[in-house]
């Protein structure tokens, strides 16, 4: 569990400006920007691209989709974008940050996670489980720049929760960071991506279910390579991505294949 916390913090750190400044770029470092849920699928992702290309050193930064966003308009030196939403890879596409047009990579899935002794009855009660008063702090990453935060509140409005909840609801910047909430007891239940919520730590704390597709709209993920960087390594690196073992990574990961 403290190697799990210890990859959170780490990640709530990578959702600031500051935390994700970086120096030019070098020859044979390939420098991606990517959203919190593919913490984990990105260690294995990596691992496979290297195997294939050990001429380049990958190095990769976590947080809400929206805030990467931010800090690659404002020229953080970035060579690849992996988005939890396409429009934000779209925005900076259309505004000449991008080399080419983002390429759909994976579709994320919203989990709602409980502590394992949580006595709400998410099984059988699916997100209505919210409205027991037992479930006094829920958890979701700001939907102002978390892709799955903005999907989180469209899944309890989609039950008539959103209001019922309000008070009781608490907020993180990002996936990882309400994950982190979670597991510390800051938060009695929440919502997080399934690729987190499948890692073995947060299978062995707790218990979720995958909220229906049909309650949030999809959270379509693309990647997007930058112009002004590396661009020859940003594409292999996509070209795995959406290949035959990055999309078994990424399945194997909870993410579905677009």
């Amino acid at each position: 569990m403290r190697v799990l916390l210890a990859s959170l913090l780490v990640l709530a750190c990578a959702a600031s400006v500051t935390c994700a400044r970086r120096t030019p770029n070098e020859g044979g470092v390939l420098r991606i920007a990517a959203a919190s849920d593919l913490r984990f699928a990105a260690d294995d992702l990596v691992q496979g691209f290297t195997a294939t290309r050990p001429d380049l050193r990958v190095e990769v930064s976590f947080g809400s989709s929206g805030t990467i966003h931010a800090q690659i308009a404002a020229g953080a030196p970035y060579d690849l974008f992996l988005s939890a939403d396409v429009a934000y890879a779209a925005s900076l596409a259309t505004a000449g940050r991008g080399h080419g047009d983002p390429v759909p990579y994976a579709v994320g899935r919203l989990a709602l996670w409980v502590p394992i002794d949580a006595t709400l009855a998410i099984e059988s009660e699916g997100l209505r489980a919210l409205s027991d008063p037992a479930a006094r702090r829920i958890v979701y990453a700001n939907p102002q720049h978390a892709p799955y935060g903005r999907a989180a509140v469209e899944a309890l409005a989609s039950v008539g929760l959103a209001q019922a909840v309000a008070d009781r609801t608490v907020m993180a910047e990002n996936v990882a960071q309400a994950a982190q909430f979670l597991t510390t007891g800051a938060a009695d239940a929440g919502f997080i991506a399934v690729s987190l919520a499948r890692t073995e730590p947060l299978r062995r704390a707790g218990r979720h279910i995958v909220v229906p597709a049909s309650a949030h709209a999809p959270l379509m993920q693309a990647a997007l390579v930058l112009s002004g960087g590396n661009v020859a390594g940003a594409r292999a690196f996509v070209g795995f991505l959406v290949g035959a073992s990055g999309r078994a990574i990424l399945s194997r990961h909870g993410f579905e294949i677009p």
